[in-house]
């Protein structure tokens, strides 16, 4: 008998393993009994080979599995469905509501695990999904009936429709819906969304509340204008620094009102020369200083334009107020017959302190799980219009160029 059985198993084994959901490989699996076995695994349909690297190979029964764990770190449970076998027929007639109740222990990959948890298992060779919301089994359908001409025509857009339309979705959502792993996991994700949390793939998290600092560089343009002189201008480069707090204004989390504070450490110097002719050749040298730090608290929204579940991509624009601390401005300028810029050559005409001023800026943003990378660029910053050394010369930036990298810690 023993004999008779092990000689079935190997049937089974080599009927099935073409569309096996797992097939000679390494991992772990998990007993009801707190017993774990490691080693090669294989599905036999229903049952769980199981060949450890030394010792005899263990044939165990769907049913005696809490769970299987591969080397991929693939997670699969085991789940006691009830299905409609004929919604797995092509040519079912959409006046034929007869149902075939079949109730089977199935072997189902974890997809998502959350409030709604998403999975994918194999009934008559064919790949299907179902969910596990409010603790009751819904499987997600991929059937037509032959004579349907509604613009949902499978029965999982139908199904996810009407279980979460109270969450704001309408039907729209779920037209362009494809039965893969990827457009299921991202609309169950987005989904479980709705109530501010959802686990995903190893643990990553997504929240309608996100707290993110973040340190960079920036690039500042530098110019000064003096009245009947050339511009002098230079681009820097100072340590970007500060925190980023966004909220989820809609309920599918792609658009985000978002409050953010930097810290710019401010430390500017450009000069030039500029030859003259007048009564003799002079040249005109000229410096500008300006150093301080800088306080920019911020204002702005942030639209979502891909979202793959843990990736995503986005743009944003925002009103600044630059409030400079400490900040001074100096200009230096002498006229010399040497054409080589020397600091013996130039002499302090005025110094003072710099004003705040409003800007705006906007970003494109690129995020992987919690780390995101982004470009932003500021608009004009003229710290002061006001000529008070009475000499026609203002301060002022043409832009800045930032590259912020910022890390999610809620």
């Amino acid at each position: 008998m023993k004999n008779l059985f092990y000689a079935l198993s190997i049937f089974l084994f080599t009927f099935t393993s073409l569309n096996a959901q797992i097939f000679n490989q390494n991992g772990t699996v998990y007993l009801k009994n707190q017993k774990q076995l490691d080693g090669k695994i294989y599905f036999l349909d229903s049952l769980i080979k199981v060949k450890p690297n030394t010792g005899n190979s263990e044939l165990i029964e769907l049913q005696n599995i809490a769970h299987i764990e591969l080397e991929n770190n693939i997670k699969f449970i085991i789940q006691y469905i009830t299905i409609d076998s004929n919604r797995f027929n092509s040519s079912r007639s959409c006046s034929d509501e007869n149902v075939k109740s079949e109730k089977l222990f199935m072997l189902s990959q974890v997809l998502i695990e959350s409030d709604i948890s998403l999975y994918k298992a194999n009934f008559q060779d064919k790949t299907f999904y179902y969910i596990v919301y409010k603790g009751k089994i819904q499987p997600l359908y991929n059937s037509k009936c032959v004579n349907l001409k509604a613009r949902n025509q499978e029965e999982y857009k139908r199904i996810l429709y009407n279980l979460f339309k109270d969450k704001g979705f309408d039907s729209a959502d779920f037209v362009l819906l494809k039965y893969t792993d990827e457009d299921l996991i991202q609309i169950i994700t987005k989904i479980n969304q709705e109530n501010q949390i959802v686990t995903y793939n190893n643990n990553i998290k997504e929240k309608a509340i996100a707290i993110n600092p973040f340190v960079g560089l920036k690039l500042n343009s530098y110019s000064t204008e003096e009245i009947n002189k050339s511009d002098i201008s230079s681009t820097n480069a100072n340590l970007n620094f500060g925190v980023d707090f966004s909220l989820a204004l809609n309920k599918r989390n792609t658009f985000f009102m978002f409050l953010r504070t930097s810290f710019e450490s401010l430390n500017i110097e450009a000069k030039g020369t500029k030859l003259t002719e007048f009564v003799v050749a002079t040249h005109i040298h000229e410096k500008a200083e300006m150093n301080g730090f800088v306080v920019t608290p911020a204002l702005g929204a942030r639209i979502i334009i891909v979202d793959k579940g843990n990736f995503r991509t986005y743009l944003d624009g925002a009103f600044e107020y630059n409030l400079p601390l400490n900040g001074t401005y100096r200009f230096y300028q002498n006229g010399t017959n040497s054409p080589e810029f020397s600091v013996s050559d130039i002499h302090l005409q005025f110094e003072r302190d710099i004003n705040a001023t409003l800007s705006f800026s906007s970003a494109l943003g690129v995020s992987f799980n919690k780390w995101t990378t982004e470009i932003r660029y500021q608009t004009n910053r003229d710290f002061g219009n006001d000529d008070s050394s009475g000499r026609g010369v203002t301060p002022g930036f043409i832009g800045g160029l930032s590259f912020n990298v910022l890390y999610r810690i809620m």
